[in-house]
């Protein structure tokens, strides 16, 4: 995978913004890989009669779900109602996760392949803090199509910078998102970029 989402962000870091969610991601990995459930928030801005989720986070720690829930880390982070299955350690081929955060945009990024997560960890003057190993994923092949069992897990990227990355499992979602502006980061004609489990028969749907 190319790091180039990355470059543009480099530029714009200015600040340091007082947001630390990865004190938890040194938890250990459990012997046997079970699948856990991965939360999306967002961090909410109220416009009047309207808001809008200017960045997302994604966790499957429980302790750090129980916090955001709680608004230990503010309000602004609610819920989007957006789920996906994760592996906790490597099942049948899933592969670490490396979370980052880059603190001016508030951005969150994960990528399962380890080329751009040593490459991202290389350049510091990205600005893109190493928060741990998130979780577990699958990788699609050379055509995009994940393992059976699984579904596609697609990455985003905001050209304007002001939502620099989404994770999305729902095709549909995906559809309305690249309309707004939305570019998908993934491999082949299905734009894969990873692959995780399907918790539900409806969920293995392409």
């Amino acid at each position: 995978m190319s790091a180039r989402f990355f470059a543009k962000a480099a530029s714009a870091f200015a600040t340091t913004v007082a947001l630390v969610l990865g004190s938890l991601l040194g938890i250990a990995t459990p012997a046997a890989a079970q699948v856990e459930t991965a939360v999306e928030y967002g961090f909410r801005l109220d416009y009047g009669s309207y808001y809008y989720y200017s960045s997302f986070f994604v966790t499957a720690f429980p302790e750090e779900i129980a916090a955001l829930d709680a608004g230990a880390f503010g309000r602004t982070w609610e819920r989007t109602g957006l789920t996906f299955g994760v592996w906790t350690g490597p099942e049948s081929g899933a592969v670490p996760t490396c979370r980052f955060f880059q603190p001016f945009f508030i951005d969150h990024v994960y990528t399962p392949y380890a080329a751009e997560c040593a490459a991202v960890q290389a350049h510091a003057d990205w600005h893109y803090q190493y928060e741990g190993i998130a979780f577990y994923l699958k990788l699609p092949d050379e055509n995009g199509q994940c393992p059976a069992g699984t579904t596609i897990l697609y990455r985003l990227y905001h050209e304007g910078g002001a939502q620099p990355h989404h994770q999305l499992t729902n095709y549909y979602a995906v559809d309305d998102s690249t309309s707004e502006g939305w570019v998908l980061e993934g491999n082949g004609p299905t734009f894969a970029f990873a692959c995780v489990p399907c918790t539900t028969p409806s969920t293995c749907f392409r």
